[in-house]
């Protein structure tokens, strides 16, 4: 049988933690709105938060499939995103 095609997304963060839980919803109406016709992975780039944005990613993953990828600090967007493309 064969599998979904995959629509990996990343998503480069810093310092973003109050509006996790909205962008999560948000991430979560659009896997429904696929209505199953990819299989959908969301890579955080976590590029050196002083906050809890880790954090909130983890509580507010729901049935999302996410990984949080951590810098320990700010590297710049470019480099979130070679992280992410990397993973």
């Amino acid at each position: 049988m064969p599998s979904s095609p995959r629509l990996f997304f990343i998503v480069p963060v810093l310092n973003e933690s109050p509006n996790i839980p909205r962008l999560m919803h948000h991430l979560e109406e659009l896997r429904a709105s696929l209505d199953g016709q990819f299989e959908c992975r969301i890579f955080f780039v976590d590029d050196g938060s002083t906050d809890d944005t880790s954090g909130q990613i983890m509580r507010h993953r729901g049935s999302l499939s996410v990984e949080v990828l951590r810098h320990e600090s700010n590297r710049g967007p470019g480099v979130a995103f070679g992280t992410g493309f990397a993973r």
